[in-house]
């Protein structure tokens, strides 16, 4: 992602409205409203946007957009979690085993790697597949956020801008 140093110091030195973390809140409420599914539970995503606003608590629109964004994929990733669990449960069903017969394995990845290849007609691989890719790129695009936020913060605590035309990646 390129920003230029002068859009960045522009919106750093924004400062927040004085009722930040009411704006934070309604801005979960409209992520939840796109977000969260009607099997999914709404508590366990204010739950999630509760931590990261506590742990980064963004004092900018940039900060704010970040901590949305932050948000968003920490939820697309337990959501991709709950779909490998889905997805060991069919595995499970359609080789008509129960959780005792699954070799043991450090963890769900391992387990459905083992079931999957022991039976080479399973119709599972191509969607485990999938969702790893799908993991990897929101682990991916949370780990830049992360970054970001974390210049970003550093830059206001230490009260200074971005020299002009810095690349941000």
């Amino acid at each position: 992602m390129l920003i230029s140093g002068r859009v960045m110091a522009n919106m750093s030195n924004q400062t927040a409205p004085a009722a930040s973390t009411q704006l934070a809140h309604v801005d979960c409420n409209r992520l939840a409203s796109t977000l969260v599914l009607s099997s999914e539970c709404r508590a366990d995503f204010d739950g999630l946007s509760e931590s990261v606003l506590d742990r980064w608590q963004p004092a900018s629109p940039v900060e704010n957009f970040f901590a949305e964004t932050l948000i968003v994929d920490l939820w697309h990733l337990h959501r991709v979690n709950r779909m490998k669990i889905r997805l060991l449960e069919m595995v499970f069903h359609d080789a008509n085993l129960s959780r005792e017969d699954l070799p043991v394995a450090e963890n769900a990845d391992s387990s459905l790697d083992q079931l999957i290849t022991s039976n080479p007609k399973s119709r599972f691989g191509e969607a485990l597949r999938q969702l790893r890719l799908v993991e990897r790129k929101l682990i991916q695009s949370s780990g830049h956020v992360e970054r970001q936020m974390s210049l970003l913060q550093a830059e206001r605590w230490m009260g200074a801008s971005p020299p002009n035309d810095q690349v941000v990646d």
